[in-house]
């Protein structure tokens, strides 16, 4: 039976040479767990990129969601203050034109006529109203105004 063996002198050659590369090694690891970064994508991955591929395309997909979803936020919070806005002044004509309906005088009636003639103006322009550029209440025609002028409409 025959033994291999190294001599004193090769085995601590040996041994400090594996020390030294788990010292290294320990570095290396220590720093990708602190950094949460692997130090070489390539070996890592070994060559296959697809994964990282795909987790960037995911990326971009939900950085297009994210900035759809801010820009839904914005025109709905539009379009809640305006239709609290028109809610407000159709209330208030309601209110005018009720009072109204019990008056005698021609010029309370005309007087409550011409207010209701603004009161509309307010709540078609409400409803005209844009969001950077866009017209909200427009339906798919966002280039257009939802409606024709108050003018137009009592023409």
């Amino acid at each position: 039976m025959t033994v291999n063996s190294i001599g004193d002198m090769a085995r601590s050659g040996m041994m400090r040479r594996q020390n030294v590369e788990l010292k290294q090694q320990m570095s290396r690891l220590t720093q990708e767990l602190s950094s949460g970064k692997t130090d070489d994508i390539a070996k890592h991955l070994r060559g296959d990129y697809k994964m990282l591929g795909g987790i960037e395309n995911r990326l971009g997909i939900l950085e297009a969601y994210q900035a759809a979803a801010s820009e839904a936020r914005i025109f709905t919070t539009v379009m809640q203050s305006t239709l609290g806005r028109v809610q407000e002044t159709s209330s208030n004509m309601a209110t005018d034109l009720l009072n109204v309906t019990s008056a005698e005088n021609t010029t309370v009636i005309a007087a409550t006529s011409h207010h209701a003639i603004g009161q509309m103006n307010d709540i078609v322009s409400a409803l005209n109203t844009k969001v950077a550029g866009r017209s909200i209440f427009a339906g798919v025609a966002t280039d257009a105004p939802a409606l024709a002028s108050a003018s137009e409409m009592l023409n």
